[in-house]
């Protein structure tokens, strides 16, 4: 019953009352008793108003349902005649879906060239001016995914259309666009987008970036790195990122690094937001794969030489220890420990993870490419750590190598000097690399650091191992390097210890700096000491006056006295997170001991940590400890 039935029903039961008995108001009174009682049950029945159904869409649902291209094909071809501006946008849609998840038994060069594609072109062509701006870029993204030619119409018609609204864009769209444009190839619309995009982005930003959460900025952000846009605003997101660092999640830190990375910027802001995003990943190890941590480590490394400002010692920790904790094979080990070794970052515990998988099955070099066996060798010397098991492989690693001698893009001086470290001296390699055409072939690129490894294998080669008799270079060779390199040390800041050790010992005149070798070892200091720790002067007694060419060979010793060398170790020189001196740097000293000339050796960190009332005790300190060890040394010996 309707509510209009009810009410007239109800009005016919109580009119008749006034024209009747008892008996009848008795039977009418409990008519309206029942009406109202039916009324308070389908109350809710009556307020419902009466809607009419409204027709299925059966061909958008066709649409939306597809489960293949070829479907969406064909209600196109049947029903194009009837297609709205809803019905091109699903479908749009739908074939991208399909498309780029490759559940389509077509390809996109099929379906670019199929009727009913150019068909839906052509619909969309003719309507686009009715659809809104996010359905024009909506468009462009999968028309461009599809491959239709930037040139083609229906793509310069929604160009022109974006062009006209470019104001009215937000900047998540002009995000969303720069990233769609990247595929178009260049035409007067495309390039014009390319110039205004940046300018509308920049005058958009200040008014609509409070609003945007930490995913959307870091968009933003690496937008604004990548199209160079003004300082001013760079720096506006990366203080408003900081500003929210601990909203900070997984996926935004991966592009903030990665931007970081390619852009190279090294301020303070940057350096926090970098460090702030990997103390991210950090925290969420474990929700990362192998091919995640190597890839961004990779990056980070790649940026080794611009700054420290790109070092994590805690992240690089984490993916050394992820190797080990889940049993990562040598060749994921090795990975991170080249990305190690180029920061110079030492992880005893990786270096022995390998080191044990490699002493369980030695044969396992045959198997390992050059690279990795190059990057296993290097981390030990950077490290200047010979494992206790070394000597179990050692000729493994040699022989290996020597098959690979025919790679000259190789760097196998420093790989001889590697071995040198590590006390494993391979004869038959190092008679090869120092053979005449092997060498010509690296000193002809005129790499400084070329020569700085040639001059420090051939002082190995001659203090160290007196066995060997293969090929060294020409005397005239050495002396031609040695005079190269004396001219870059030469222009070099110069040791900061010198005033300490003039006042100190008593004189300028009980010093020499900037000395050398005739082996073509620098120095930075070197002082006479005579039995029981007295200095000596020695700048009368030089009998080089030269002062670009003072050899150690060329100081006259008083009788009972001895030359000690004193170098300044720089951070370079040394592991960045333990501060081991590198295997290279110990080599050199040894080799200066070897000629018979006591060393010391004075960390920049330690050095600089002291302060001024410090300095000259603790110089003097060493040096009279080097004094009385010597002496301790020659009087054993007799």
């Amino acid at each position: 019953m309707s509510q209009r039935l009810f009410i007239k029903h109800l009005f016919s039961c109580v009119a008749p009352q006034f024209k009747h008995g008892a008996a009848f108001l008795t039977y009418r009174r409990n008519q309206i008793s029942h009406c109202i009682s039916y009324f308070c049950t389908n109350i809710n029945n009556f307020n419902k108003a009466v809607v009419p159904q409204q027709p299925v869409d059966l061909l958008m649902q066709n649409l939306r349902s597809a489960s293949d291209t070829t479907d969406i094909l064909y209600n196109i071809q049947q029903h194009h005649a009837i297609m709205n501006n809803a019905h091109i946008m699903q479908a749009l849609q739908t074939v991208f879906q399909l498309q780029k998840s490759q559940q389509s038994t077509m390809s996109n060069g099929e379906l670019l060239h199929s009727d009913s594609f150019q068909l839906l072109c052509k619909i969309l062509q003719n309507k686009v001016r009715y659809i809104e701006l996010n359905d024009h870029l909506t468009a462009l993204k999968v028309l461009s995914f599809i491959g239709v030619p930037t040139n083609s119409k229906v793509i310069q018609i929604l160009l022109q259309l974006v062009t006209k609204q470019v104001n009215d864009l937000t900047l998540q769209q002009i995000v969303f666009l720069d990233f769609i444009l990247k595929d178009f190839i260049s035409c007067p619309l495309v390039d014009a987008l390319k110039i205004a995009l940046p300018i509308v982005f920049e005058a958009h930003f200040r008014l609509q970036r409070d609003g945007c959460d930490i995913k959307q900025l870091a968009e933003f952000f690496v937008f604004a790195i990548k199209r160079r846009l003004s300082e001013k605003c760079i720096d506006s997101f990366v203080g408003i990122i900081n500003e929210n660092k601990n909203e900070l999640d997984i996926e935004s830190s991966k592009i903030i690094v990665r931007t970081l990375c390619e852009a190279k910027r090294t301020e303070t802001p940057y350096r926090i937001l970098l460090h702030q995003c990997l103390d991210t990943i950090v925290d969420n190890i474990h929700r990362f794969t192998f091919h995640d941590l190597n890839n961004i480590l990779s990056r980070l490394a790649s940026n080794k030489r611009t700054s420290s400002h790109f070092y994590h010692e805690e992240f690089l920790n984490v993916c050394a220890n992820y190797v080990i904790d889940r049993q990562c094979d040598s060749e994921q080990a090795t990975w991170i420990l080249r990305n190690c070794n180029k920061f110079r970052h030492m992880h005893k515990r990786l270096l022995d993870y390998i080191c044990e998988r490699i002493a369980e099955n030695p044969s396992c070099f045959d198997k390992w490419a050059t690279g990795m066996i190059v990057t296993f060798i290097n981390g030990l010397s950077i490290s200047d750590y010979r494992p206790d098991n070394f000597h179990i492989y050692e000729n493994c690693i040699a022989d290996n190598l020597l098959k690979f001698t025919n790679k000259l893009e190789l760097p196998w001086l420093r790989i001889c000097l590697d071995l040198c470290v590590l006390d494993c001296w391979s004869h038959e390699l190092c008679n090869i690399v120092l053979g005449q055409d092997f060498l010509g072939h690296f000193l002809k690129r005129g790499n400084l650091e070329d020569s700085s490894e040639l001059i420090q294998l051939y002082q190995a080669l001659v203090t160290l191992c007196p066995s060997y008799q293969g090929n060294l270079p020409s005397p005239n060779l050495i002396e031609e390097l040695v005079t190269k390199v004396q001219n870059i040390e030469d222009s070099k800041d110069r040791s900061p210890l010198l005033p300490a050790l003039a006042h100190g010992l008593g004189g300028p005149s009980y010093v020499y700096s900037q000395v050398y070798t005739k082996l073509g070892h620098f120095i930075d200091h070197a002082v006479v000491m005579r039995k029981g720790g007295y200095s000596v002067s020695i700048n009368n007694n030089m009998e080089d006056d030269a002062k670009n060419s003072i050899f150690v060979e060329n100081i006259t010793l008083p009788e009972d006295s001895q030359i000690i060398l004193i170098i300044y170790i720089t951070p370079k020189c040394y592991t960045i997170n333990t501060e081991r001196i590198e295997g290279h740097v110990r080599l050199n000293m040894n080799t200066l001991e070897a000629m018979g000339y006591s060393v010391v050796h004075v960390m920049q960190g330690v050095w600089e940590n002291l302060l001024d009332n410090e300095k000259i005790p603790y110089l003097m300190q060493a040096l009279q400890n080097k004094c009385q060890n010597q002496e301790d040394i020659a009087a054993t010996r007799t």
